[in-house]
């Protein structure tokens, strides 16, 4: 079995899909097959979404992290007023 078939292209990988595909095609003689292939992009185009995917993903851990210090802060906040009492 040398096809992968994918539903989406970036299911298989954020950015860097040319690189997968030229991979499996040079070492296993395989084929990629996208079931919803949208129009073909303009390297432009993909160049921006790749650069939005990737803020996105840092954007998405910052605010995990602001999250994770708020939920600190108010643990900190119950054990200082639980030592007063």
């Amino acid at each position: 079995m040398n096809d992968l078939i994918i539903t989406y292209k970036d299911r298989l990988a954020r950015f860097g899909y040319n690189l997968i595909e030229n991979l499996i095609i040079k070492y296993s003689d395989g084929k990629i097959t996208i079931l919803n292939n949208d129009e073909e992009e303009t390297p432009t185009e993909e160049l921006t979404k790749d650069l939005l995917s990737i803020m996105n993903v840092y954007v998405a851990k910052v605010n995990g992290l602001r999250k994770y210090k708020t939920k600190i802060k108010k643990e900190i906040k119950k054990e200082i007023k639980k030592e007063k009492k």
